[in-house]
C-alpha cells in the first residue's frame, strides 16, 4: 500500500496515514510533486501495471486513486519500475514519464492541462521519440523554464542519456555522462534546474566503473560537465607540477590534510636550495616521500627499498588496515616501483567493498602532469601489477 507521513513546524512527524491500499505493485517506484501552495499529487504502477495517481488540496483532502492508463502501459519486464514527475507553465501542467511495455521499451509520458479536457483531462499514453531506456534503468525529470523539458535515464547501454522538450519538439540530448564513466542502471538518477536564469542543469548518477557518484552540470558556456562526488576523506587533489614531482604532491596533500601547507616549489627548495618558484624545471628530480623535517612521524611499510625493487621483508597494508585508518580520519600515502624501472606516489582515502563482494581503493593520483585524477582500483591492482610492485606505506600521522 501507499502510505503518507507529514511533517508540521512545531508538531513534528505525524503517524502514517494510508493513501492507497490496494492495486501496488509491491516494487513500485513512487513520485510525487506539489504543483503549487496546498496541492499534492502522487504516482505508483498498479499490479496490473498501470499508472496510478492520487492527490491532495487542502480544500478536499486525499482524492483517489485513480489509474492515469490502461493496464499493462507500464513494461513488466523491470524488478522495479520507474517513474518521474514534472510540473510546468508554472504549475497548470504535469507530466509522468515511465518505460513503456512494446517493443523497444521506450520512454513514454503522459501529460496532464488544467482546464483542458483531455481522456478525464490526462492524455493518454505518447511515446518520446528515440528514447530507448534500459529495462532496469531509472529517470529523472526536470522543468527549468515554462516550455521546456529535460528527461535523464539509462539506455540500453546504460549510458545516461538525455532527452528534452524545447516547447514544440521532443529533442534527443545524446549520452550526458563522460566517456570513461559508464552509469549503473542499478543506482539512480537525480535532477535539479538552480539559476533563476534557467540555463544551468545538474544530475547526478551512480557510476558503475568506479562505483561513486557522478555529477554532472551544464551551462551553456561549457555544455555538460562531469565530476565525482567525494566519498573519501576531505583531501584536495593537487596534480605534480612537474614530471618527477609526484612525491612532491603527494607530500603536498597529505601536509595540506593536516593543515600545513606547502607548495610543491617550496618542498623541492627545501631539499635543493635552488629557486624552484622562477625556475621550476631546474629542480625536476624524484624523490622519496619524507614528512619527518616537517615534525611528522608515522608508520611505515617497507616492503621494497625507494625507487627499486629491492626486498624490505614488509607486506602491504591489509584491506582491513586500509579500512581502520580511513575510518580514523588518516590518510594513507603509498609508493609503487615500475617493474621498468623508478616509481610513483600517491594518497590513498577510501577502501569498500561493492556488491558483487569485490574490494577497491580510492586513489588520489597526482599524475598526469598538471591534471592527476581520482579514482577506484581494484585492492589486488593496488598491492601489485604486471607493470608495478607495491613499495612502501605511510600511516598513522601525527604532528609533533
Amino acid at each position: 500500500m501507499i502510505m503518507h507521513v507529514y511533517w508540521i513546524s512545531g508538531s513534528g512527524w505525524s503517524d502514517p496515514i494510508i493513501v492507497a491500499s490496494a492495486n501496488v505493485l509491491p516494487n513500485t517506484s513512487i513520485a510525487a510533486i506539489s504543483r503549487k501552495s496546498n496541492t499534492i499529487e502522487v504516482f505508483w504502477v498498479g499490479n496490473d501495471y498501470s499508472i496510478q495517481h492520487a492527490y491532495w488540496y487542502d480544500t478536499i483532502g486525499w482524492a483517489g486513486p485513480f489509474a492515469l492508463t490502461n493496464p499493462n502501459t507500464v513494461d513488466g519486464w523491470s524488478a522495479q519500475p520507474d517513474l518521474a514527475v514534472v510540473s510546468r507553465n508554472p504549475y497548470d501542467k504535469l507530466e509522468v514519464f515511465f518505460r513503456g511495455r512494446e517493443m523497444y521499451q521506450k520512454l513514454h509520458h503522459v501529460y496532464w492541462s488544467e482546464g483542458v479536457p483531455e481522456n478525464g483531462f490526462w492524455s493518454g499514453k505518447t511515446q518520446i521519440p528515440g528514447s530507448i531506456y534500459a529495462a532496469s534503468g531509472k529517470l529523472a525529470a526536470i522543468s527549468r523554464a515554462s516550455d521546456a523539458i529535460e528527461v535523464f535515464f539509462h539506455g540500453t547501454d546504460y549510458e545516461v542519456h538525455h532527452t528534452y522538450w524545447d516547447g514544440s519538439n521532443w529533442n534527443n540530448g545524446g549520452i550526458v555522462n563522460a566517456s570513461e564513466s559508464r552509469g549503473d542502471a542499478l543506482g539512480g538518477i537525480a535532477a535539479v534546474t538552480r539559476a533563476s536564469s534557467s540555463t544551468q542543469m545538474e544530475a547526478w548518477y551512480n557510476d558503475y566503473s568506479h562505483f561513486f557518484l557522478q555529477d554532472l552540470t551544464y551551462a551553456p558556456a561549457t555544455n555538460w560537465q562531469t565530476k565525482a562526488l567525494p566519498r573519501w576523506l576531505p583531501l584536495t587533489l593537487h596534480p605534480q607540477e612537474q614530471s618527477l614531482w609526484c612525491w612532491a604532491a603527494t607530500e603536498q596533500m597529505v601536509l595540506e590534510f593536516f593543515g600545513v601547507a606547502r607548495s610543491q616549489a617550496t618542498l623541492a627548495y627545501d631539499l635543493s636550495y635552488l629557486n624552484c618558484w622562477s625556475y621550476p624545471d631546474s629542480c625536476n628530480f624524484g624523490s622519496c616521500f619524507d614528512l619527518t623535517r616537517y615534525g611528522f612521524s608515522y608508520r611505515t611499510k617497507n616492503v621494497l627499498e625507494c625507487g627499486n625493487l629491492t626486498p624490505m621483508g614488509d607486506s602491504p597494508l591489509t584491506f582491513g588496515e586500509l579500512q581502520s585508518q580511513f575510518k580514523g580520519n588518516q590518510p594513507v600515502a603509498f609508493a609503487w616501483s615500475w617493474t621498468a624501472g623508478g616509481g610513483h606516489e600517491m594518497v590513498a582515502t577510501d577502501a569498500f567493498t561493492h556488491i558483487d563482494g569485490t574490494q577497491w581503493v580510492t586513489v588520489f593520483n597526482p599524475g598526469p602532469v598538471n591534471q592527476g585524477e581520482i579514482s577506484d582500483m581494484a585492492y589486488s591492482w593496488w598491492q601489485s601489477g604486471p607493470d608495478h610492485q607495491h613499495q612502501k606505506d605511510f600511516y598513522s600521522f601525527s604532528h609533533n
